[in-house]
């Protein structure tokens, strides 16, 4: 049995989506940002939200903070929504589904800038808080805070379904139909 290039191409694109959409899903499963007070006390912020294990002392500051659970609930909707996106628009072969590829790429990509680089930063501002390195708060207090590697899998995550649309879309492109010639000419 000889498997035509198209359907070749098509499981690829959809094998590549299944794993960006995995990535998608670690990305929100591991924090984005950390701010370590000690050895034992950090706050994480996540895809989804804050959580912390600070003592009674740093926690009244933050305690404002910490992502309910109806938010934390409505952000894995809005990925579950985006990777199921991802995943129909890698199986239609027609032009939108490199579309909703590229849209579910392009939106989780602005969802993790926006958390980041907006929302977190301005909060930190408040604190004075760097997003990166050391500061001193308060009464002398040490954060050493760091992006970490959560936040570049939700880009990568995000790069690799924007790569796949564009890949779908030319691929598209080149195996559309042709329309016949006729070969009856009206002047």
């Amino acid at each position: 049995m000889k498997l035509g290039m198209n359907v070749v191409l098509a499981w690829v694109v959809r094998i590549l989506a299944i794993a960006a959409v995995a990535i998608m899903i670690v990305s929100f499963t591991r924090p984005w940002w950390i701010g370590r007070f000690s050895a034992s006390e950090a706050i994480n912020i996540y895809g989804w939200g804050l959580r912390h294990n600070l003592g009674s002392f740093l926690s009244g500051h933050v305690a404002g903070d910490v992502t309910p659970a109806w938010q934390a609930a409505l952000a894995w909707v809005y990925v579950g929504i985006s990777g199921m996106v991802a995943l129909l628009g890698a199986w239609i072969r027609k032009w939108w589904g490199a579309l909703l590829v590229g849209l579910a790429g392009l939106g989780y990509i602005a969802y993790a800038y926006t958390a980041l680089n907006v929302v977190i930063s301005d909060r930190l501002a408040d604190f004075s808080i760097s997003l990166e390195g050391v500061s001193v708060v308060g009464g002398g207090i040490i954060i050493n805070a760091a992006q970490q590697p959560g936040h570049e899998m939700a880009y990568i995550a995000g790069g690799a379904l924007v790569t796949l649309a564009v890949m779908k879309a030319v691929a598209a492109f080149f195996t559309r139909k042709k329309p016949l010639k006729s070969s009856l000419r009206i002047d």
